[in-house]
């Protein structure tokens, strides 16, 4: 994401491409067997997975029920805007 006042060297990815590459990422743990799944990532994809935002080295036990309300929500208010 490129919001919130940050500022990069670099750009970085745009906001449409982090989304879709966000979708890819939820529909690929959708679709995993395992019931649990090691998460080992940076803090703008927790923060899009779980709707908070974590501190390096955090770690969370999130069930995937939760990552699927917030994807739920984040649709529906997209909608209504």
């Amino acid at each position: 994401p490129n919001s919130d006042g940050q500022e990069y060297a670099c750009l970085g990815e745009p906001d449409d491409a982090f989304h879709q590459r966000m979708e890819s990422l939820y529909e690929w743990l959708a679709g995993r067997p395992e019931n649990v799944i090691c998460l080992v990532c940076h803090w703008g994809v927790l923060k899009w997975l779980v709707g908070e935002e974590l501190d390096n080295c955090d770690v969370r036990d999130i069930g995937f029920d939760r990552v699927r309300q917030i994807k739920e929500a984040r649709i529906t208010n997209h909608d209504e805007a």
